[in-house]
């Protein structure tokens, strides 16, 4: 579990939160998505913006709540006072009956624990190169040691075929993608890559019970 100091917030930190709250006009709401979606992918472009949500009461669907983190006030306020920013919310503006808006400080974050999952990876492999790629795949597993929210990894093969499985666990889905996207992926998984290079699928499960 991450702790409040090393989250996305933690105490002192500059980060703000902005609450929208916005009525959309009858019979217009699936405008108001679009539109707040196509501003939204311009906003998160802006230097300073974290993320942004849009969130809807199931009970009252004309209600409509904008979340937005910036990295500071003052990066928040400069998008406010850009003539960017008006622009991008005029269809917004034309498509609510009212609206209010509230900033607030973000003091803590604490996240929660995501359910660990496993990532399947299907390849095949020529005829006669079996030993080669079992090894290439004991070598790579061997330097998989130690990164961050790896488990375990295992290599599956189908009798009588040329088709193998390498099934790994993760703690989370967020640990596997950011290892994905590491630049130190490629180096460690090198020996593999000839053969995943020439077509693999991957689908990830996420782990939904497990006996005691």
């Amino acid at each position: 579990m991450t702790s409040p100091e090393t989250a996305g917030g933690g105490a002192g930190s500059d980060t703000v939160r902005t609450l929208l709250r916005m009525r959309a006009t009858a019979g217009r709401e699936h405008e108001f998505e679009n539109a707040w979606r196509k501003a939204a992918e311009v906003i998160s472009t802006v230097p300073g913006n974290i993320r942004q949500d849009l969130m809807r009461d199931p009970d009252l669907p004309r209600e409509y709540v904008i979340v937005a983190d910036w990295e500071s006030r003052a990066a928040l306020d400069a998008f406010g006072r850009s003539p960017r920013r008006d622009h991008l919310t005029t269809a917004l503006r034309d498509l609510r009956d009212d609206a209010d808006r509230h900033t607030y400080q973000i003091l803590q974050t604490l996240a929660g624990r995501e359910p660990a999952v496993r990532v399947l990876v299907t390849t095949t492999v020529p005829a006669g190169e079996e030993a080669v790629f079992e090894q290439a795949f004991l070598d790579v597993a061997a330097a998989m040691r130690g990164v961050p929210g790896h488990l375990r990894e295992e290599l599956l093969h189908e009798p009588g075929t040329p088709t193998y499985h390498l099934l790994a666990e993760w703690t989370s889905k967020a640990a596997f993608l950011d290892w994905v996207q590491d630049p130190r992926h490629t180096d460690r998984t090198r020996e593999l890559l000839p053969y995943l290079n020439r077509g693999f699928s991957r689908r990830v499960f996420t782990i939904a019970a497990r006996p005691p």
